[in-house]
Parts: C-alpha cells; sequence; structure tokens
C-alpha cells in the first residue's frame, strides 16, 4: 500500500472491492475440467489443435498471455524470458 502508485486510490476505498467480468466461474471450471481434467491433457490438446501435433510433446514449453498487448502490460518481459527459457 505504501509503494504502490495506486496507493492513494486503494486507500479511498475502506473495504477491499472488485468488479466480476462476468464470466460464470463454476460453470467455465466444469466445462475446462470436462475437456482437459489435467495439465497433461490440457496441454495435449492444445498442441493438437493450434500446432498440429499428432500426440503430446511435453518438452515442447507453452506460453499464454491473457490481456491487452501494450508495452504497459510488459509483454515484452514475457518474450525476453521465453527467450532465455527456450
Amino acid at each position: 500500500m505504501n509503494s504502490s502508485p495506486l496507493s492513494p486510490i486503494l486507500r479511498a476505498k475502506p473495504n477491499p472491492f472488485a468488479f466480476p467480468n462476468g464470466i460464470p466461474i463454476q460453470e467455465r471450471i466444469a466445462k475446462l475440467d470436462a475437456a482437459s481434467p489435467n495439465h497433461l491433457s490440457a496441454k495435449e490438446a492444445l498442441q493438437k489443435h493450434y500446432f498440429k501435433y499428432a500426440k503430446l510433446n511435453d518438452e515442447t514449453p507453452l506460453f499464454a498471455f491473457v490481456g491487452r498487448i501494450t508495452s504497459q502490460k510488459g509483454v515484452h518481459l514475457i518474450l525476453d524470458a521465453a527467450e532465455q527459457i527456450i
């Protein structure tokens, strides 16, 4: 709270608050679990769908980003990290 540039805004609200994005979470989790109940099956489904792999290759790393692609979000840091890891 003290070091954040948003601290004045955060202090203006006495209680924590959030604005839901409208996604029905429990319903979404149930659908995701039904499609891919664990990490490896989810990774295999992504590799088959987007990269046309015939089967799972667990040696291939996958990186994801959800958000606006702007310099403010630090996407360049993800790209730098991916390059270092690969």
